[in-house]
Parts: structure tokens; sequence; C-alpha cells
């Protein structure tokens, strides 16, 4: 059995001249514990001659991850706003979300992994583009796997260990620099609770504020601050309910709906679960003092 297929990409809004090739490999044969704790759902190679043309809209596709090694040619990659050049020797990385438009400016090998878990990488929300000495080592692997006649390549423990070393290379691009990007993002989040009003003071506001599934968001919560949204959230609220019975003269009332609460009572009810005193009896014992 061949290790590849020799794909039809022709969909939609694509249009592929007629020697455009597409191979994928077929990961249901090997069993690598690296690539499905991933999410790694597809592993293909492209050849594309000039003037070969994607376009997809970001809607209606299930929210993954494109890494993209670029192994010769070049790759106009339009966004709404923005254009890059993508050589070879550079990697890319395309969330599906985003609004697309993939030129090619000239004969172009790409291979491409799709991970159909982005929740796993909250870090990732913009399109990034980096130099990256592996692809010469993608080069390589992918052009091994993709040799059906060699015999080497119909081996399963030969074409397991390829896809573990292919399977580390996605991994330190997925986690490149991902600490100090969520570190980043963190301070982002906070400025952003200590700062909405209302009802956007909440973990489905929040999540959309970020671009983020709910899920994705539980998870960055957890990587950043070692707590649930939810906790973050009403820890926000309560600090900044603190502050301003402390700090102000504004009404219990009107604290309630900037906070996001339906009115007073839920608001009391609420802050004395926490500070095991209500919002009247704190503001009192704060200005007797």
């Amino acid at each position: 059995m061949d290790t590849a297929q020799k794909l039809n990409i022709l969909k939609n809004e694509t249009f592929i001249p007629a020697d455009h090739r597409c191979y994928e490999l077929d990961l249901s044969q090997d069993k690598s514990p690296h690539l499905q704790q991933l999410g790694c759902q597809r592993l293909v190679t492209v050849d594309a001659p000039a003037g070969s043309e994607i376009r997809r809209t970001g809607k209606n596709e299930n929210p993954h991850i494109d890494l993209m090694f670029i192994q010769s040619g070049t790759i106009i990659i339009s966004v709404p706003g923005s254009n890059y050049e993508v050589n070879a020797g550079q990697r890319i990385l395309l969330p599906s979300w985003l609004p697309r438009r993939h030129l090619v400016k000239s004969f172009c090998r790409h291979t491409y992994a799709y991970f159909k878990a982005p929740e796993l990488f909250p870090h990732i929300q913009a399109i990034s583009i980096r130099d990256c000495p592996e692809v010469e080592a993608v080069d390589f692997y992918t052009s091994q796997l993709l040799t059906t006649h060699s015999f080497t390549v119909d081996n399963i423990v030969y074409r397991s260990s390829l896809l573990e070393c292919l399977a580390i290379l996605f991994e330190r691009e997925l986690r490149s620099n991902i600490s100090q990007t969520i570190h980043n993002r963190g301070d982002e989040l906070m400025h952003f609770l200590q700062n909405a009003h209302g009802n956007m003071l909440s973990v489905s506001s929040a999540a959309k504020r970020f671009h983020m599934s709910v899920s994705a968001f539980r998870l960055f919560c957890h990587q950043c601050f070692n707590k649930s949204p939810a906790q973050l959230v009403i820890e926000t609220k309560m600090a900044r309910a603190r502050a301003l019975l402390q700090y102000s003269d504004i009404p219990i009332a009107e604290i309630a709906i900037q906070l996001g609460y339906a009115d007073r009572f839920a608001f009391s009810k609420a802050f004395t679960k926490i500070n095991n005193t209500t919002p009247a009896r704190y503001r009192a014992g704060i200005i007797d003092k």
C-alpha cells in the first residue's frame, strides 16, 4: 500500500491548475502518541505551480491551526488589511478562523500539518511567520515519506520513527514563546476584566473578546493564572466591588449594575458569600475606621 495518496482538492472557491499536486500521508496507519497529543489530523505535502490560488472565508470550517513549512518557492498570504510573503526556509502558523487568500508567486513545495484542537494552543490567535532552520529537516522527512518506491518507507517502524521526529518539530513550533505570549495576554485579560462594565464582565464576553472558544479560554486561564475563568471573573468582580465600596460614594445598586449583576440583591448575595459580610456592612465598617 502506498504511504501517500494523491488528492483531488478542487473545492468551493479554490482554483488549482491541472499540474498542482497534493499528497497526504495516511496517519491512520501509524500510532504516533506525539501526533495524537498535538491533535494532528492531517499531514500533507503540496507541489503548487505559480498562479495557484486558494481562498478561504474562515466560516463553516472546523476551527483548526495549519502549520506550514515552505520548502521551496514563495506564497503570498492575504488577510483583511495585510499581505504576508512567505519564502523557502520559513514557517507560518495560520488560524483557520481568519479569512485568507493564498497565491503561489513561484513554484512552491510546502508541507502543512492540520491541528484539529486549537484550544491546546490558546496563544495562537494570529498569523505568525519566522525563519525556521527545521524546514530542511521537514523537507528531508517528507521526501522520504513520499518516496513510494522505497522499501524503507513501507516499513511501519521506519515511518512511525520519522513521524515522531516530525511531531517533535511541530510541537517546538506550536509551543514556541508560549510562556511570554501567555504572560502578555494574561496582562491584557486582567486589564480587560478590570475595566469591563455590565454584561461585558463575564466569562463568555471575555472569551469572545480574546477570540477564544469557552473551552480554549478555560485552558488559557488555567495556564496563565491556575484558575478557572469563573474564579478569575468573580475574584476580579469582588476586588473591584471592595475598592468601589471603600473609596467611592457610588450607590450599591449602581455598583451592582457596573459589575454585571441584575440588581442590588443579586450583588449582595454574591458579595456576602465571598466576603462574609454584606456590601452595606463592608462599606460601613470601612467608614467607621
